[in-house]
């Protein structure tokens, strides 16, 4: 259950939907294109904060054990989550091949699923990832992970510029991949034929899922537990950030293989603003303003 908006809405090989919302990213992309020059520029003429060499200390207890029991933890709750959501929905399998296929055909998963069970497994996966980090965080979850309100409005503008700055990379960088290998592309997802047409409670289900829930689940546990000790082990935030954005871009691969690159940058853009704070809160905004923006392009008439 780690599906990407980014690849709901690039799953037909292309960029975006035809018509008001190609126009709109457009228009998106080119602001974003100045804000990345400008943010470019300033860095090169003051380029120390990119070596992270001062930057927010975040001790904890995050060891091989303590690892391995939330990565068991994790996976139970997404399998028992999907379980429950095929349950919920009446379905013997979670994917179910039409009856007129042939035998040989694959199964076709059932576009409700991914909603449905976005919104019974991440808080569960949260609930877990922040009852470990109140024990192993020497500041606990305000102070050691970093998931505080504190210094708020520098995280909104924070992550307002950042967004607006990794979007057009991603978008253009998977535009570039689905054109040169168009095989990566995989099958379409379900719910790219579904959420346009959804009623009103599905799209609600889609967007607190993949925009709300998602990020915040997310970034606790890659940013917040994967980074930090790979942090704390490495001696070198920018190997942390590195080889956490990869794990981040391959946790999406089965979903859509042809964003893995895309997430891996939308990654380090997360690792580095989470490095520079301290705290979550801007890590977290800019997943959400990145899935809103896709998904309100997706569901866009």
């Amino acid at each position: 259950m780690m599906s990407n908006a980014l690849s709901l809405l690039t799953g037909r090989g292309a960029l975006l939907a035809a018509g008001t919302g190609l126009n709109a990213s457009n228009s998106l992309a080119a602001v974003g294109c100045c804000v990345l020059l400008a943010w470019a520029g300033i860095r090169l003429a003051r380029p120390a904060k990119l070596r992270l060499r001062y930057t927010p200390s975040r001790p904890h207890r995050i060891d091989a054990w303590v690892f391995l029991l939330l990565l068991i933890g994790w996976y139970a709750i997404l399998l028992t989550g999907a379980g429950l959501t095929g349950w919920i929905l009446g379905l013997d399998h979670p994917a179910t091949a039409p009856a007129s296929a042939p035998a040989s055909a694959p199964a076709e998963k059932d576009p409700r699923m991914d909603p449905l069970a976005g919104v019974i497994i991440y808080p569960l996966q949260l609930a877990l990832c922040l009852g470990v980090a109140a024990h192993v965080f020497r500041g606990g979850i305000r102070r050691g992970l970093g998931l505080s309100l504190r210094r708020w409005p520098n995280d909104l503008v924070r992550a307002f510029i950042a967004w607006l700055a990794v979007w057009p990379v991603c978008m253009g960088l998977h535009g570039l991949i689905t054109y040169w290998l168009p095989d990566l592309a995989g099958q379409i997802h379900p719910l790219l034929d579904f959420a346009p047409k959804a009623s009103g409670f599905w799209k609600v289900l889609i967007f607190l899922s993949a925009a709300l829930l998602a990020p915040l689940a997310e970034e606790v546990f890659f940013r917040g537990f994967i980074q930090s000790a790979l942090r704390r082990f490495t001696v070198s935030p920018w190997l942390a950030i590195t080889i956490t954005s990869v794990l981040f871009g391959l946790a999406h691969v089965r979903a859509q293989p042809a964003a893995v690159p895309s997430l891996v940058i939308l990654g380090m853009v997360l690792g580095y603003n989470y490095e520079r704070t301290g705290r979550l809160l801007a890590p977290i905004l800019i997943h959400v303003l990145f899935n809103a923006t896709s998904l309100i392009t997706l569901l866009m008439p």
